[in-house]
């Protein structure tokens, strides 16, 4: 991981629990967008599981299990879920997805990496396909910080898309 990459991945990790992240709400995922001038991009999620898996614990038999490995697996290939400009010529540079349980609640995690061979061609980010996969999940409330500019967005089923400069 270039230098680039791993400070956009720890900017995110920083940016998502400051005043900006959210607390657990149901009906609202929690993302976090941070794009350096080079191009890395980092993009993390927390939706609370319920709204996904229709469960907020470890799955407890082979339905579920099954549930939370393709629920897993659909968030695995964030293109299907987020649409990038295609002007940046965003590329996954890797994707970790999990299941985190806690005291009653759970949340599903998923972190992005992505290299973009044109960051001022980032100017927007569409929640559609995300929003319609997951009915359960009514808005999606986005901080992002890109050229040191931070941005809070909310997408939801009428306004999916995000203007980000």
């Amino acid at each position: 991981m270039t230098k680039h990459r791993l400070l956009a991945v720890l900017a995110t990790t920083a940016f998502s629990h400051t005043a900006w992240a959210q607390a657990h709400h149901h009906g609202q995922a929690s993302a976090t967008l941070v794009l350096t001038a080079e191009g890395a991009l980092s993009l993390s999620l927390e939706i609370p599981a319920g709204d996904i898996l229709g469960f907020e614990r470890a799955p407890q038999n082979a339905d579920e299990t099954e549930l939370v490995e393709t629920t897993i697996a659909t968030f695995s290939d964030p293109a299907g879920l987020f649409a990038l400009d295609g002007a940046a010529d965003c590329q996954v540079e890797s994707a970790a997805v999990e299941l985190e349980t806690d005291a009653g609640h759970a949340e599903l995690i998923a972190e992005y990496v992505y290299a973009c061979a044109n960051a001022a061609g980032l100017k927007t980010i569409d929640a559609e396909g995300f929003l319609r996969a997951f009915p359960g999940v009514d808005e999606v409330d986005l901080s992002a910080l890109i050229d040191g500019k931070a941005v809070h967005v909310e997408m939801n089923q009428s306004s999916p898309l995000a203007v980000l400069r």
